[in-house]
């Protein structure tokens, strides 16, 4: 059987390439056409080569612009050759999408406007062409039937496993394929559910009406709706927009519009999730959307931890593990925080100079601290040359246009990991027992802060950072908490945070990331729920 998956989120083709692999495994007929935007191309093929030798025997990388088949096993040979290694690092991002015509309301006009300010956004565009090549694309490879692809006779595709984020590029070419097709959602199941239950669809819906008003008539629209989403603590429904995106806010507004779309549509999805860590929002599912929804938690889809995970490598030559190493010889196991919100995300203007706040407290605690950020958003937090210089000579931090994510994580002076949220960056922290603090910016990232904080108490989220919508109220059992969002604010609370991650209550954190983990290692062994939940899927889609 031949399979092709169109995706164009660069974060979300690692976590793909996991499903692939691990259905591989199972069925050994099956054949993929991984479809990717142009520019992933080399990407794509990067981590193609990471897997085993059969997967990249029967992967094929591939878009409109050079459908000719690549023999990936090569590519896999000389990688190893040349690199000596098989583990690329992932990246993290959130993207915004174009509107389909069938999802549009009766603000028409307004909406139109939110087109027209979302237009020229990469992304968008990157969505629009994938659109537009798709359908022609896979049109001549079911007409040229079967093909020889690396020395095997491969039939033509018979199913579609699409990105959920790309909001319907398969259905929207459905004319050329006529193929069934299944969706992949790379994150939390919560986050998936959550604006379809209680209210929670209400807000972006205000957001698109609102977006022509001035900020304080805009702010008095979002009314504080309590969301009653099953598995997934009560909170406003503005928290789910934790920060003013500024220009980026069309291109949220049309990504779920796009989505609430898809889903009327939509009967089979395979989550990277857990099972155990979501039970009642899986069962939730079934029937929170127009067409019954038939869904498969598959299990976490990170890489898991090396080998070595958690010893110390005195011989290496990447800084930042020789900075990890210098600290954990001074100062003992857990005594770096480390500060990475991903290639895309990061804090919006008018919230980015609170991270040099947090470094300051950070330090001012006694920890070390590794920050993964580009200069430019460096720059944006006030975190210029001479400062940075400054802390590096002392040895107090170091600063980096890009790490090896998953060997910090792995380090055993790692004490937590602050992040965005994104679920990439929270399955890779869950497999390697590491707990957090998530500063959300956008998409799925506040609801998952507040079900890994609230739900698990793995984490902690910070709330004083909030601007836009959400800097007023944050719900909470105890009594609902003031957002003062000053810069004394979020001072007050990191000290506070930083407290309790050294006390009794970092313990039971880091304790329930380890349980986590055991859980999702369990998960998809074979016999685990999502391994039994992968068959599954793989019989429901003929395998």
């Amino acid at each position: 059987m031949r399979s092709g998956q169109p995706n164009q989120i660069t974060a979300h083709i690692r976590p793909a390439l996991h499903l692939i692999a691990r259905l591989m495994a199972k069925f050994h007929d099956l054949f993929v056409s991984f479809y990717v935007a142009r520019h992933l191309i080399s990407q794509a093929e990067n981590y193609v080569t990471t897997y085993h030798p059969g997967v990249c025997l029967r992967v094929r990388i591939t878009s409109s612009f050079d459908s000719t088949p690549k023999n990936i096993l090569k590519v896999h040979e000389r990688a190893i050759e040349v690199n000596g290694s098989s583990r690329p690092d992932e990246v993290n991002s959130c993207e915004q999408m174009e509107l389909h015509e069938d999802s549009r309301s009766d603000t028409e006009d307004t909406e139109a406007r939110v087109l027209e300010q979302a237009a020229g956004m990469p992304f968008l565009e990157g969505i629009l062409c994938l659109e537009r090549e798709f359908g022609p694309w896979i049109a001549e490879q079911l007409l040229k039937g079967n093909m020889e692809i690396n020395g095997m006779m491969v039939e033509a595709p018979s199913h579609i496993i699409e990105d959920f984020v790309n909001s319907g590029v398969a259905l929207a070419n459905e004319k050329y394929h006529k193929l069934p097709i299944s969706y992949f959602w790379t994150s939390s199941v919560a986050s998936f559910t959550s604006n379809k239950c209680g209210t929670g669809s209400r807000l972006h819906n205000v957001l698109v009406s609102m977006s022509s008003q001035e900020p304080k008539k805009y702010l008095q629209e979002v009314l504080a709706e309590v969301v009653l989403t099953p598995g997934l603590p009560r909170h406003y429904e503005y928290e789910q927009v934790a920060q003013d995106t500024g220009d980026l806010l069309p291109g949220h507004i049309l990504s779920h519009k796009r989505w609430d779309c898809l889903r009327k549509h939509t009967d089979r999805v395979v989550f990277a999730s857990l099972y155990e860590m979501e039970s009642i929002a899986v069962e939730a599912c079934a029937s929170a959307f127009p067409k019954k929804l038939a869904s498969f938690c598959t299990g976490l889809a990170a890489d898991l931890p090396s080998p070595t995970a958690g010893q110390l490598d005195l011989d290496a030559s990447n800084p930042v593990i020789g900075f990890m190493n210098h600290a954990y010889t001074e100062l003992g196991l857990h005594s770096v925080i480390y500060i990475g919100f991903g290639s895309s995300a990061f804090p919006p203007a008018e919230s980015a100079p609170y991270l040099k706040v947090l470094i300051e407290e950070i330090l001012a605690y006694g920890f070390r601290i590794v920050v993964s950020a580009s200069l430019h958003h460096r720059r944006k937090a006030l975190l210029n040359e001479e400062y940075t210089e400054e802390l590096e000579r002392g040895g107090y931090a170091l600063f980096a246009e890009w790490v090896e994510q998953l060997e910090v994580l792995e380090h055993p002076a790692l004490h937590y990991f602050l992040s965005h949220g994104g679920w990439n960056s929270i399955t890779e922290a869950i497999v390697r027992g590491v707990p957090m603090i998530i500063w959300p910016i956008s998409a799925d990232q506040p609801i998952n802060a507040t079900y890994m904080s609230k739900k698990h108490d793995c984490c902690f989220e910070l709330l004083q950072v909030r601007t836009g919508t959400a800097k007023s109220v944050a719900y909470s059992d105890q009594g609902d908490i003031q957002i003062v969002g000053s810069t004394e604010a979020v001072r007050k609370e990191i000290r506070t945070v930083l407290a309790l991650s050294k006390s009794e209550r970092g313990v039971q954190q880091r304790q329930t990331m380890k349980a986590l983990r055991n859980v999702a290692m369990n998960a998809i062994e074979a016999g685990g729920s999502g391994d039994l939940a992968l068959e599954r899927f793989g019989k429901t889609i003929g395998l």
